[in-house]
């Protein structure tokens, strides 16, 4: 899956499962040197984008 800043947007998408946003969190970090990220979610049910966010915190605590 691919990953980048689109000529639209200033940001980039993470889309996939955990093992893919993994990947695509980690090349991310390692092509830009960041230490830190804020994370933004447009998902408009607050169920789902709590999950996004749950989700997105496994990743991150398993690294």
């Amino acid at each position: 899956m691919k990953f980048g800043i689109s000529p639209k947007k200033k940001w980039p998408n993470l889309l996939g499962s955990k093992d893919s946003i993994r990947r695509q969190l980690t090349a991310f970090q390692e092509k830009y040197d960041v230490q830190e990220m804020v994370v933004v979610s447009y998902i408009f049910d607050p169920n789902k984008q709590k999950r996004s966010y749950e989700i997105l915190k496994e990743i991150i605590d398993e690294k």
